[in-house]
């Protein structure tokens, strides 16, 4: 849930500034709040892991017990893609909103907090489950409604009914999707190997930043000022369909152990 503040409040703090002030003053206050939270960690962040690799090369020996397997890698596969979702949706959201739907910066800010709402509300409700349900089962429910939420909108764009509601309101169901997959998907990922938890939770980090990356460049180049809202609505339904078959062989793997 602490991990839901920053983007629920940035996007609007950021449109505010942008009307206010203009487009650079988001860059000094992002300056400013660096050094802020540089100062912070500097002063007050002490070590907590007690149980430290020698050295890195010790750590990346550890990599190929993890590689070998298919769990991780559905779990890293489950945590990539629900986050690159994340990404594509705040690369290629804000033009199709200005241009097609005529949003000022203001209100982008405001629209734009929706899909975190929907993270903020499902990791509280997963942090309520999680004694109580499958973590597996958990990590399904949430890919289900990205698939929901990002197939929703882009029917609706297909039918022509294209406007602030139908463009925000399903996407805030990828936020939910996000809130109970991310999580779960990194406890289970430590649950491997818990003598590992450490590079298993790395590696995956890794390889969703790598990821989100690699689809933020490849949103650029589908989304333009004429291209409309269907190119980025499709990518993104693409990714929610992925991290699903990646969720529905981990449900598969998971009976067939048990």
């Amino acid at each position: 849930m602490a991990m839901s503040v920053a983007p629920l409040l940035g996007p609007m703090l950021g449109g505010v500034l942008d009307e206010l002030f203009g487009w650079r003053a988001s860059f000094a206050t992002y300056t400013l709040f660096g050094v802020i939270a540089l100062l912070l960690c500097w002063t007050d962040l002490g070590e907590t892991n007690r149980t430290r690799s020698e050295n890195f090369r010790q750590q990346f020996r550890n990599y190929p017990d993890l590689l070998k397997s298919a769990k991780y890698w559905d779990y890293a596969a489950c945590m990539a893609f629900s986050n690159s979702g994340f990404y594509i949706f705040l690369a290629g959201v804000p033009l199709v909103a200005v241009v097609m739907l005529g949003l000022s910066p203001a209100m982008l800010g405001v629209c734009m907090g929706t899909i975190t709402i929907g993270f903020t509300f499902s990791t509280f409700l997963s942090s309520r489950l999680a004694h109580r349900v499958p973590l597996v089962n958990l990590i399904l429910a949430g890919r289900l409604s990205s698939v929901t939420g990002s197939l929703s909108c882009l029917l609706f764009f297909l039918a022509d009914m294209g406007n602030a509601y139908t463009l925000f309101g399903p996407l805030m169901l990828i936020g939910v999707g996000n809130g109970l997959t991310m999580p779960n998907a990194n406890a289970g990922a430590m649950s491997i190997r818990p003598d590992l938890a450490g590079s298993a939770v790395g590696l995956m980090g890794a390889l969703a930043v790598g990821c989100g990356g690699a689809l933020t460049a490849l949103t650029g180049m589908l989304v333009s000022e004429t291209s409309g809202a269907i190119p980025l609505l499709t990518l993104l339904l693409v990714i929610t369909l992925l991290s699903l078959v990646a969720g529905i062989h981990l449900k598969w793997l998971d009976r067939r152990i048990s």
